[in-house]
Parts: C-alpha cells; structure tokens; sequence
C-alpha cells in the first residue's frame, strides 16, 4: 500500500512539475500555474490524489468534499477552495488526460 501511494504520489509531483515548467505566456491558465507557491502546489497535489484515489477504487465523486473534511482532521492543509464534487469531476478529466 505505501509504495503504491508512493508511485502516486511521485506521478502527481511530476504533472505538477511538467504543468509548471512549460509555461506559454500568451495563455492564462499557464501563467496563473506558473505564479502558485510551493504550498499552492502541495494543496492541489493533496487534492489531485484524492480525486485519482476516488476513481481508481469506483467511488463516487459525492465522497469528494467528505475525503477533504477527512483530511483536514489529519491535519493536511488542504486549503478551502475546489472542495465540491464538480471539482473533483473536472480534476479527474485532467487526470485522465495525463495518463
């Protein structure tokens, strides 16, 4: 379990890393990426995993904002924003796109 959570966890570090050193300055979403802190960062990657833990055990997107409060408790910052179902169906889609 801990090493799949690893292999994970180390896809995650590298789309963030690959989505934040290709930056085209004539799109907005590139800039945006690339101006996010490191605890921005960190705050998606948590976020990211949860959603890729959703849907590669068949769980519903509606669990999403409970696995967040879940987290919290465990003391992840996490951050308040992308806390809703819908989020984590759009944060899927871009999962799907990486693999």
């Amino acid at each position: 379990m801990q090493q799949a959570q690893h292999i994970c966890r180390s896809k995650m570090q590298r789309m963030l890393r690959a989505a934040c050193s290709v930056v085209d300055s004539r799109q907005p979403a590139d800039r945006m990426i690339a101006k996010f802190t490191e605890e921005q960062r960190s705050q998606l990657g948590h976020q990211f995993l949860s959603v890729h833990a959703l849907a590669k055990h068949h769980q519903p997107f509606s669990d999403y904002p409970w696995l967040n409060n879940l987290d919290r408790l465990k003391g992840l910052d996490i951050g308040t924003q992308h806390g809703t179902e819908m989020t984590a169906a759009e944060f899927a889609l871009h999962i799907a796109e990486v693999k």
